[in-house]
């Protein structure tokens, strides 16, 4: 019934999830990460996530298409980034603010549908990299993404109704293959 919020990964996963969800009988639409906010299309929306005003005005406006929010896809944190050099000091804070804080954005407007009623989806992809073949986990490329995953943990002790799931995606897995991670 009620929308599945899709953030939008810049790259080959939202359109396909999307699609399958749709043909699966739900109501997904992505918000693609802008400075300003349009409708781009019948269930693609641009929305600048780290405005806490611009997330709460966007999901009110899906709440009055759909009636509530069913659940977050979070797939902001697959995009691809220029890597290490993005740890200097002026742009460590953009890219938290964009990938992590607009999840906390989101998930903070749609609270009353999410931790209420029927069980809805709390889902966060990153890409930290993954194990190595010899068992070590190595440094992970983009670090703050792991506040993801503690947003995800925090989000299913305090919503029981929250069907939560934290999912590191390898480099290169097709989109059908995070499609059906996402959906078991």
């Amino acid at each position: 019934e009620g929308a599945i919020i899709i953030t939008d990964d810049a790259g080959s996963y939202a359109g396909p999830l999307q699609a399958k969800i749709k043909e699966l009988g739900g109501r997904a639409v992505i918000a693609h990460l802008a400075d300003t906010a349009k409708q781009l299309g019948e269930d693609d929306f641009a929305v600048n996530l780290t405005n806490p005003e611009d997330v709460r005005s966007f999901v009110e406006q899906l709440r009055a298409s759909y009636k509530f929010i069913g659940g977050i896809i979070h797939l902001l944190a697959l995009r691809d980034n220029p890597g290490w050099e993005i740890t200097k000091a002026e742009s460590w804070p953009r890219y938290l603010n964009e990938e992590v804080k607009s999840f906390y954005h989101i998930l903070k407007a749609c609270a009353s549908d999410l931790k209420n009623g029927q069980p809805k989806w709390v889902i966060g992809c990153t890409k930290l990299g993954g194990e190595s073949d010899n068992g070590n986990y190595p440094a992970p490329d983009y670090p703050w993404r792991g506040g993801i995953t503690g947003i995800i943990k925090t989000i299913a002790l305090e919503w029981p109704n929250a069907v939560c799931k934290s999912i590191d995606i390898d480099k290169g897995i097709s989109a059908q293959e995070l499609a059906l991670r996402i959906l078991a």
